[in-house]
């Protein structure tokens, strides 16, 4: 946003509305160009994530494992119910003991 009355309580509401910036005029036009060359490279990113996220995903798609048989496809159903919610577990021990680490898994 570009403005030439500008005010701190503005430009607040102007970034919760989604503006990118709040400038005040008079502007430095390098300024606004390395503003501008920021967002365009934080938007790029943004779909080149997107994008590898989905090539992913299709890559790596039970479609493309090779077991096809109901046992195997059980599987594929359950690491499908548990994806997302499954995260390592750490068992602290007794204070002032030796802690480790146990490989098993923590389904939440």
């Amino acid at each position: 946003m570009i403005t030439a009355y500008g005010s701190l309580k503005q430009a607040v509401e102007a970034l919760k509305a989604g503006a990118i910036d709040y400038i005040l005029k008079p502007f430095d036009v390098e300024e606004l160009k390395i503003i501008i060359a920021k967002e365009l490279e934080k938007r790029r990113l943004k779909e080149e994530n997107i994008l590898l996220k989905r090539n992913l995903r299709e890559k790596y798609s039970f479609e493309n494992m090779i077991g096809k048989s109901k046992a195997m496809q059980e599987v594929y159903s359950l690491i499908e119910k548990t994806s997302g919610r499954i995260r390592p577990s750490w068992s602290p021990g007794r204070a002032g003991r030796a802690r480790r680490w146990r490989p098993g898994p923590s389904i939440s």
